[in-house]
């Protein structure tokens, strides 16, 4: 199973070292950190993307409400676990998936997981798919001998998209979110990063991590291009030329020559 990434922001200590053993004790969780100062948990935020920011409402000083709704931007969902209780209100402007009450049981993290569920149902049947389709993210497997997958789930803000990878061209980063360039087809977004479909891709022959923002299908390369500053660009048949990183063009070669 994909398990559901958490950040905790919290000035407690205690509630912070709390919180941390009961998610790592939850196969359904990836805890990423816990966090005491509020700048640093932003950065980190934006920088991760997690799935759900467990949060207290105050936070030395500063508002927890706040910091959420300045992060209504990217895809996070919050929950609030904290002592002011009489906030309880207030919070809800930040559209929490939950308000607890300090301390944190194992009951309160499932309850997390479970609204999280709610929330997002196509994303967590992405998920929660039976393996070895949900290890791979994908759909159909291939018959032939090669035993390489076929198609890819991709999951946008109102469906899943299942897409053959014979007809994808290329998948780019776009900041937090990936794009999906498919032949003769409109692009298609979604919220998860370039990484999580590299991953997936890994050991697909037709795709190359060209670039880190890059992941193209070799059989839509039609030109190998030399530029500026000895730079190498790869042309596509949709007209896009894509820089190579320098680091990666022996294998991109030996994938290309294959």
């Amino acid at each position: 199973m994909d398990r559901l990434r958490i950040i905790h922001l919290d000035d407690d200590p205690i509630s912070l070292s709390l919180v941390e053993k009961l998610c790592q004790k939850n196969s359904c969780l990836e805890y990423l950190a816990g966090i005491s100062d509020s700048q640093l948990a932003i950065q980190m935020i934006r920088e991760k993307v997690p799935d759900i920011v467990i949060l207290d409402v105050k936070l030395n000083g500063q508002s927890g409400i706040e910091l959420a709704l300045s992060l209504q931007d990217i895809p996070v969902s919050f929950a609030f676990l904290t002592s002011h209780t009489e906030c309880a209100m207030a919070a809800y402007r930040a559209d929490p998936l939950i308000f607890l009450s300090k301390p944190m049981t194992a009951a309160g993290v499932d309850t997390i997981i479970n609204r999280w569920k709610k929330r997002n149902p196509l994303n967590t049947l992405e998920r929660f798919l039976p393996l070895p389709e949900q290890k791979a993210g994908v759909s159909i497997r291939s018959e032939e001998a090669t035993g390489h997958q076929r198609k890819i789930f991709i999951p946008t803000m109102n469906s899943i998209k299942i897409v053959d990878l014979d007809k994808l061209m290329l998948i780019e980063a776009l900041s937090n979110y990936t794009s999906f360039h498919i032949a003769d087809q409109n692009t298609i977004t979604s919220s998860r990063n370039l990484k999580v479909y590299a991953d997936i891709l890994t050991e697909h022959p037709d795709f190359i991590r060209v670039h880190r923002s890059y992941l193209v299908n070799r059989n839509f390369v039609r030109e190998i291009k030399r530029a500026q500053k000895g730079k190498t660009m790869l042309a596509l048949d949709n007209g896009r030329e894509l820089e190579v990183a320098v680091q990666r063009k022996d294998l991109i070669f030996e994938k290309l020559k294959n």
